[in-house]
Protein backbone atom coordinates (compact mmCIF):
# COMPACT_ATOMS: atom_id res chain seq x y z
CA UNK A 1 0.00 0.00 0.00
CA UNK A 2 1.40 3.32 -1.41
CA UNK A 3 1.32 6.14 1.13
CA UNK A 4 -1.65 7.55 -0.60
CA UNK A 5 -3.26 4.46 -0.02
CA UNK A 6 -3.74 3.77 -3.61
CA UNK A 7 -2.53 -0.12 -4.01
CA UNK A 8 -0.63 -1.49 -6.51
CA UNK A 9 -2.66 -2.69 -9.65
CA UNK A 10 -4.12 -1.96 -13.01
CA UNK A 11 -6.14 1.29 -13.31
CA UNK A 12 -7.38 3.26 -15.80
CA UNK A 13 -5.29 5.83 -17.47
CA UNK A 14 -6.68 9.05 -15.60
CA UNK A 15 -5.26 10.89 -19.42
CA UNK A 16 -6.42 8.22 -21.59
CA UNK A 17 -9.73 7.00 -20.78
CA UNK A 18 -9.42 4.10 -23.77
CA UNK A 19 -6.28 2.22 -22.01
CA UNK A 20 -5.26 1.20 -18.30
CA UNK A 21 -1.92 1.23 -16.70
CA UNK A 22 0.14 -0.40 -14.06
CA UNK A 23 0.45 1.84 -10.79
CA UNK A 24 3.39 0.40 -8.61
CA UNK A 25 2.56 2.78 -5.35
CA UNK A 26 4.49 5.78 -6.94
CA UNK A 27 4.43 6.26 -10.65
CA UNK A 28 2.70 4.60 -13.95
CA UNK A 29 5.25 2.23 -15.24
CA UNK A 30 5.22 0.13 -18.24
CA UNK A 31 3.25 0.13 -21.71
CA UNK A 32 -0.48 0.94 -21.71
CA UNK A 33 -2.98 -2.06 -22.44
CA UNK A 34 -6.77 -1.27 -24.33
CA UNK A 35 -9.11 -0.75 -21.09
CA UNK A 36 -11.85 -3.59 -21.89
CA UNK A 37 -8.58 -5.91 -21.91
CA UNK A 38 -7.79 -8.61 -19.04
CA UNK A 39 -4.91 -7.53 -17.51
CA UNK A 40 -2.01 -10.00 -16.36
CA UNK A 41 -1.57 -10.69 -12.85
CA UNK A 42 2.29 -9.95 -12.86
CA UNK A 43 3.67 -6.19 -13.41
CA UNK A 44 4.13 -5.13 -16.71
CA UNK A 45 8.06 -4.71 -17.77
CA UNK A 46 9.72 -1.30 -17.11
CA UNK A 47 9.67 0.69 -20.78
CA UNK A 48 13.64 0.85 -21.24
CA UNK A 49 14.97 4.56 -21.16
CA UNK A 50 15.97 6.18 -24.18
CA UNK A 51 19.49 6.30 -24.61
CA UNK A 52 21.24 9.39 -24.10
CA UNK A 53 23.05 11.30 -26.75
CA UNK A 54 26.74 10.65 -27.12
CA UNK A 55 27.88 13.90 -26.58
CA UNK A 56 25.38 16.57 -25.29
CA UNK A 57 25.33 20.14 -25.92
CA UNK A 58 26.02 21.02 -22.70
CA UNK A 59 29.50 18.08 -22.38
CA UNK A 60 30.77 19.92 -25.40
CA UNK A 61 33.88 22.57 -24.55
CA UNK A 62 33.32 25.97 -26.37
CA UNK A 63 36.41 26.32 -29.00
CA UNK A 64 37.67 29.41 -29.50
CA UNK A 65 37.89 30.63 -33.21
CA UNK A 66 40.05 33.72 -34.53
CA UNK A 67 36.64 35.56 -34.68
CA UNK A 68 35.34 35.20 -31.11
CA UNK A 69 34.29 37.97 -29.65
CA UNK A 70 35.66 39.02 -26.06
CA UNK A 71 33.60 39.04 -22.80
CA UNK A 72 31.10 41.97 -22.19
CA UNK A 73 31.06 42.20 -26.09
CA UNK A 74 27.28 41.16 -28.05
CA UNK A 75 27.50 37.88 -29.17
CA UNK A 76 29.93 36.73 -25.84
CA UNK A 77 29.70 33.56 -24.91
CA UNK A 78 28.15 32.59 -28.02
CA UNK A 79 29.94 29.94 -30.39
CA UNK A 80 29.93 31.11 -33.89
CA UNK A 81 27.22 29.49 -36.13
CA UNK A 82 29.65 26.61 -38.27
CA UNK A 83 26.67 26.29 -40.34
CA UNK A 84 26.86 29.82 -41.90
CA UNK A 85 29.37 29.73 -44.95
CA UNK A 86 33.26 31.34 -44.82
CA UNK A 87 32.35 33.18 -48.09
CA UNK A 88 29.82 34.48 -49.81
CA UNK A 89 28.45 32.00 -52.51
CA UNK A 90 30.31 28.87 -50.73
CA UNK A 91 28.04 26.12 -49.17
CA UNK A 92 27.56 25.50 -45.81
CA UNK A 93 30.14 22.49 -44.65
CA UNK A 94 27.43 19.28 -45.74
CA UNK A 95 25.74 20.74 -48.05
CA UNK A 96 25.70 19.87 -52.05
CA UNK A 97 26.80 22.80 -54.12
CA UNK A 98 23.69 23.15 -56.83
CA UNK A 99 23.86 20.82 -59.63
CA UNK A 100 21.27 23.07 -62.15
CA UNK A 101 23.80 26.31 -62.10
CA UNK A 102 26.86 25.82 -63.78
CA UNK A 103 29.44 27.14 -61.58
CA UNK A 104 30.97 29.30 -63.92
CA UNK A 105 31.74 33.32 -63.72
CA UNK A 106 29.45 34.97 -65.82
CA UNK A 107 28.96 38.70 -66.34
CA UNK A 108 26.99 41.16 -67.78
CA UNK A 109 23.72 38.94 -68.29
CA UNK A 110 21.54 41.80 -68.95
CA UNK A 111 19.81 42.94 -72.36
CA UNK A 112 21.72 44.79 -74.97
CA UNK A 113 25.31 43.21 -73.32
CA UNK A 114 27.41 40.77 -74.04
CA UNK A 115 27.98 37.81 -71.90
CA UNK A 116 31.27 37.05 -70.25
CA UNK A 117 32.30 34.13 -69.05
CA UNK A 118 35.28 33.98 -66.90
CA UNK A 119 36.34 37.65 -68.43
CA UNK A 120 36.08 36.12 -72.11
CA UNK A 121 32.69 36.77 -74.53
CA UNK A 122 30.86 33.89 -75.36
CA UNK A 123 31.70 32.74 -79.19
CA UNK A 124 29.06 33.78 -82.14
CA UNK A 125 26.76 31.41 -83.28
CA UNK A 126 27.76 31.92 -86.68
CA UNK A 127 31.87 31.12 -86.11
CA UNK A 128 30.43 28.07 -84.12
CA UNK A 129 28.22 26.57 -87.19
CA UNK A 130 31.02 27.75 -89.57
CA UNK A 131 33.81 26.01 -87.44
CA UNK A 132 31.38 22.82 -87.19
CA UNK A 133 31.17 22.79 -90.87
CA UNK A 134 35.12 22.94 -91.56
CA UNK A 135 35.25 20.12 -89.07
CA UNK A 136 32.65 17.95 -91.14
CA UNK A 137 34.59 18.92 -94.28
CA UNK A 138 37.52 17.93 -92.52
CA UNK A 139 36.40 14.42 -91.39
CA UNK A 140 34.94 13.29 -94.51
CA UNK A 141 38.19 14.17 -96.33
CA UNK A 142 40.42 11.78 -93.70
CA UNK A 143 37.10 9.31 -94.75
CA UNK A 144 37.58 9.32 -98.10
CA UNK A 145 41.13 8.73 -98.08
CA UNK A 146 41.45 5.95 -95.52
CA UNK A 147 37.36 4.82 -95.81
CA UNK A 148 37.77 4.78 -100.14
CA UNK A 149 38.94 1.47 -100.51
CA UNK A 150 35.91 0.03 -97.98
CA UNK A 151 33.26 2.03 -100.13
CA UNK A 152 33.90 0.78 -103.13
CA UNK A 153 34.43 -2.80 -102.33
CA UNK A 154 30.96 -2.21 -100.29
CA UNK A 155 29.17 -0.49 -103.52
CA UNK A 156 30.61 -3.77 -105.68
CA UNK A 157 28.83 -5.95 -103.07
CA UNK A 158 25.59 -3.99 -103.32
CA UNK A 159 25.51 -3.13 -106.97
CA UNK A 160 24.25 -6.11 -107.98
CA UNK A 161 21.11 -6.18 -105.12
CA UNK A 162 19.93 -2.63 -106.16
CA UNK A 163 19.80 -3.88 -109.87
CA UNK A 164 17.57 -7.26 -108.43
CA UNK A 165 15.54 -5.14 -106.02
CA UNK A 166 14.59 -2.73 -109.35
CA UNK A 167 13.24 -5.85 -111.38
CA UNK A 168 11.53 -7.07 -108.02
CA UNK A 169 9.79 -3.79 -108.06
CA UNK A 170 8.81 -4.01 -111.71
CA UNK A 171 7.65 -7.69 -110.70
CA UNK A 172 10.04 -9.83 -113.13
CA UNK A 173 11.40 -12.16 -110.22
CA UNK A 174 8.88 -13.54 -107.11
CA UNK A 175 11.74 -12.34 -104.33
CA UNK A 176 13.40 -9.25 -102.71
CA UNK A 177 16.81 -9.80 -103.34
CA UNK A 178 18.94 -9.75 -99.86
CA UNK A 179 22.85 -8.03 -99.01
CA UNK A 180 25.36 -10.44 -98.82
CA UNK A 181 27.21 -10.98 -95.68
CA UNK A 182 30.19 -9.50 -97.22
CA UNK A 183 28.41 -6.06 -97.94
CA UNK A 184 26.80 -6.13 -94.21
CA UNK A 185 30.74 -7.05 -92.64
CA UNK A 186 31.63 -3.92 -95.09
CA UNK A 187 29.23 -2.01 -93.84
CA UNK A 188 29.99 -1.83 -90.17
CA UNK A 189 33.79 -1.65 -90.90
CA UNK A 190 33.26 1.99 -92.81
CA UNK A 191 31.12 2.59 -89.55
CA UNK A 192 33.49 1.79 -87.09
CA UNK A 193 36.40 3.58 -89.24
CA UNK A 194 34.18 6.74 -89.68
CA UNK A 195 33.67 7.05 -85.91
CA UNK A 196 37.36 6.23 -85.22
CA UNK A 197 38.58 8.98 -87.42
CA UNK A 198 35.91 11.03 -85.89
CA UNK A 199 37.03 10.74 -82.64
CA UNK A 200 40.74 10.98 -83.53
CA UNK A 201 40.50 14.32 -85.21
CA UNK A 202 38.46 16.19 -82.54
CA UNK A 203 38.68 14.43 -79.19
CA UNK A 204 42.54 15.07 -78.26
CA UNK A 205 42.30 18.53 -79.79
CA UNK A 206 39.43 19.36 -77.95
CA UNK A 207 41.09 17.70 -74.68
CA UNK A 208 44.43 19.72 -75.03
CA UNK A 209 43.29 22.82 -76.39
CA UNK A 210 39.79 23.37 -76.30
CA UNK A 211 40.14 23.66 -80.58
CA UNK A 212 39.91 21.64 -83.48
CA UNK A 213 40.99 23.11 -86.96
CA UNK A 214 37.81 24.35 -87.58
CA UNK A 215 37.59 25.87 -84.16
CA UNK A 216 41.13 27.51 -84.47
CA UNK A 217 40.14 28.90 -87.95
CA UNK A 218 37.66 30.72 -86.84
CA UNK A 219 38.78 31.45 -83.26
CA UNK A 220 36.79 29.61 -81.06
CA UNK A 221 37.57 27.68 -78.32
CA UNK A 222 35.86 24.90 -75.57
CA UNK A 223 36.57 25.45 -72.03
CA UNK A 224 35.21 23.97 -68.76
CA UNK A 225 33.33 25.29 -66.55
CA UNK A 226 35.80 26.30 -63.87
CA UNK A 227 37.78 28.12 -67.20
CA UNK A 228 40.26 25.27 -67.93
CA UNK A 229 40.66 23.46 -71.02
CA UNK A 230 38.19 20.29 -71.20
CA UNK A 231 40.71 17.44 -70.58
CA UNK A 232 39.94 14.54 -72.12
CA UNK A 233 36.91 13.30 -69.87
CA UNK A 234 35.18 16.36 -70.84
CA UNK A 235 36.28 16.10 -74.58
CA UNK A 236 35.22 12.90 -74.73
CA UNK A 237 31.87 13.11 -73.16
CA UNK A 238 30.80 15.86 -75.51
CA UNK A 239 31.90 14.15 -78.78
CA UNK A 240 30.06 10.83 -77.70
CA UNK A 241 26.63 12.76 -76.90
CA UNK A 242 27.44 13.84 -80.48
CA UNK A 243 28.30 11.04 -82.03
CA UNK A 244 25.65 8.44 -80.63
CA UNK A 245 22.79 8.89 -83.48
CA UNK A 246 25.57 7.93 -86.42
CA UNK A 247 25.70 4.90 -83.59
CA UNK A 248 22.30 4.53 -83.49
CA UNK A 249 21.63 5.34 -87.47
CA UNK A 250 18.68 6.78 -88.27
CA UNK A 251 16.81 6.12 -85.12
CA UNK A 252 18.02 9.35 -83.16
CA UNK A 253 18.36 11.66 -86.47
CA UNK A 254 16.09 14.18 -84.60
CA UNK A 255 18.45 14.03 -81.91
CA UNK A 256 21.60 15.48 -83.86
CA UNK A 257 19.85 18.34 -85.86
CA UNK A 258 18.04 19.32 -81.74
CA UNK A 259 21.90 18.85 -80.60
CA UNK A 260 23.49 21.08 -83.02
CA UNK A 261 20.26 23.48 -82.99
CA UNK A 262 19.59 24.28 -78.75
CA UNK A 263 22.47 26.65 -78.73
CA UNK A 264 20.36 29.13 -80.31
CA UNK A 265 17.66 29.48 -77.83
CA UNK A 266 19.53 28.29 -74.72
CA UNK A 267 20.62 31.30 -72.21
CA UNK A 268 22.73 32.30 -70.91
CA UNK A 269 25.73 30.55 -71.84
CA UNK A 270 24.11 29.65 -75.62
CA UNK A 271 25.19 25.82 -75.04
CA UNK A 272 24.34 22.65 -76.68
CA UNK A 273 23.31 19.76 -75.30
CA UNK A 274 26.65 18.13 -76.12
CA UNK A 275 28.08 20.78 -74.20
CA UNK A 276 25.84 20.33 -71.37
CA UNK A 277 26.62 16.78 -71.44
CA UNK A 278 30.52 17.38 -71.35
CA UNK A 279 29.77 20.74 -68.88
CA UNK A 280 31.57 22.89 -71.30
CA UNK A 281 31.17 26.28 -72.73
CA UNK A 282 32.15 27.67 -76.09
CA UNK A 283 34.25 31.09 -75.76
CA UNK A 284 35.62 33.29 -78.57
CA UNK A 285 39.25 32.99 -78.51
CA UNK A 286 41.47 35.45 -81.13
CA UNK A 287 44.73 34.92 -81.54
CA UNK A 288 46.19 37.36 -79.30
CA UNK A 289 44.54 36.33 -76.51
CA UNK A 290 45.45 32.77 -77.72
CA UNK A 291 49.38 33.94 -77.75
CA UNK A 292 48.62 35.22 -74.45
CA UNK A 293 47.25 32.52 -72.80
CA UNK A 294 50.16 30.42 -74.39
CA UNK A 295 53.06 32.50 -72.58
CA UNK A 296 51.48 32.48 -69.88
CA UNK A 297 51.60 28.99 -69.13
CA UNK A 298 55.01 28.91 -70.80
CA UNK A 299 55.99 31.25 -67.80
CA UNK A 300 54.57 28.97 -65.02
CA UNK A 301 55.77 25.58 -66.58
CA UNK A 302 58.78 27.69 -66.19
CA UNK A 303 58.49 28.29 -62.64
CA UNK A 304 57.74 25.02 -61.55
Amino acid sequence: MSEDGIAPGWYPDPIDKSVQRYWDGEQWIGRPIPVDATPPETPPEPEPEPARALAEPDMIPAQESPGTVGPGEPGAGQPPDSRSPQHPGEPAPGQRPSQLAPPVAVENVHMGTRTLVHGKPLAPLSARFMARFVDILAVLGLNILVNGWFVYQWWLEMAPVYAETQRWLAGQIPEQPAPTDRAASLQWAIMLIGLGLWFAYEVPGVASQGQTFGKRLFEVKVIRYDGNNPGFRAAFGRWLFLSSPMLLLICLAPLLVVNLLWCTWDRPLRQCLHDKFGRTVVIQADRATAAADDETRDQADTRT
